[in-house]
C-alpha cells in the first residue's frame, strides 16, 4: 500500500498532465491512501471480496460523488444555454480584428505627427496590453474547442481558420511592438520625418483600412465552416485591393 501510494503520486507529479488534473488526483487518491493505511474497519473493501457491498462502500460512494460532480459540471455549460469554447473563440476573434488595426491606426497617427506625443504612446502601450490579455484567452478558447469538433469537418475547418488568426495576431503584434521601439527609442523627429510622413499618410491609412476589411470578411465567411464560390471571389478582389495598396504605400 505504500508503494502504491508513493508510485501514483510520483507518476503524477512526473508526467504531463495539466496541474488541474494533478491536484484532483494527488487530493483524491491521498483519502483513498490514508483510509487504507489507517488500521480498523473503515467500510472499504475491492469488489469480488467477502465484505464487498455495493452500498455503503466508500470507494463506490466516491466513484458516485465524482460521476455526479463531473456530469453536474458539464450540464452548467449547458444552462441557460450551451456556452461552447469554438464560440467564445469566434467572439474573441471578432474583437481581435478590429483590435488590431486600431492598433495600427493609433501607432501610425503617433508616427505621423510633428512631434513624439507621450499620451499617444501611453495609448499605444495601453492598446498593446488589451491586445496580449484578448490573445492569452483566445489561445485557451482555441486549446478547449478540440474536444467539441466531434470529427465535424466544419468545425474544424474553423478552428484551423481561428488558429491561423491566432499566429498572424502573434506575428503583428512582435511586429508593433519593434515597430514601437524604434520609433520611440531612435527616430528623429525633424522637418525631413514629417515631409516623408506627410506623403505615406494617406496611403498607409488606406492599406490600413483595407486590411481590416479583408480579416473580418475572411472570419465571417468562416463561421459555416466552408467558403462559398462567391465568398472566394469576394476575398481575391479584397486581396488585390489590399495589394494594390501596399503598392500605393510603397511608391509614396
Amino acid at each position: 500500500g505504500l508503494a502504491d501510494g508513493a508510485m501514483f503520486i510520483t507518476v503524477m507529479l512526473l508526467l504531463n498532465f495539466h496541474i488541474s488534473t494533478v491536484i484532483f488526483a494527488v487530493s483524491n487518491a491521498t483519502g483513498f491512501w490514508m483510509a487504507f493505511l489507517q488500521p480498523g474497519d473503515d467500510s472499504f473493501a475491492c469488489p469480488f471480496t467477502e465484505s464487498f457491498q455495493l452500498l455503503g462502500n466508500v470507494g463506490v460512494n466516491s466513484l458516485i460523488t465524482v460521476a455526479a460532480g463531473g456530469f453536474l459540471c458539464i450540464m452548467v455549460t449547458f444552462l441557460p444555454y450551451p456556452r461552447w469554447a469554438l464560440f467564445d473563440a469566434r467572439d474573441t476573434a471578432k474583437d481581435l480584428i478590429h483590435s488590431m488595426p486600431a492598433l495600427w491606426k493609433t501607432l501610425a497617427e503617433f508616427f505621423v505627427e510633428t512631434e513624439p506625443n507621450a499620451f499617444s504612446a501611453d495609448k499605444i502601450h495601453r492598446k498593446m496590453g488589451q491586445l496580449a490579455k484578448t490573445v492569452t484567452t483566445l489561445e485557451g478558447s482555441i486549446a478547449n474547442s478540440w474536444y467539441e469538433c466531434f470529427g465535424s469537418c466544419r468545425r474544424h475547418y474553423l478552428r484551423r481558420v481561428l488558429n491561423a488568426l491566432d499566429k498572424m495576431i502573434h506575428e503583428n503584434y512582435d511586429r508593433i511592438y519593434s515597430t514601437c521601439n524604434a520609433i520611440t527609442g531612435a527616430e528623429d523627429w525633424n522637418p525631413l520625418h514629417s515631409q516623408m510622413m506627410h506623403l505615406l499618410k494617406p496611403s498607409l491609412f488606406v492599406a490600413i483600412k483595407e486590411a481590416e476589411v479583408l480579416l473580418q470578411v475572411c472570419l465571417e465567411s468562416s463561421f459555416d465552416g466552408q467558403w462559398t464560390e462567391v465568398e472566394v471571389v469576394a476575398i481575391q478582389k479584397m486581396c488585390a485591393s489590399l495589394r494594390r495598396a501596399e503598392g500605393e504605400l510603397t511608391k509614396a
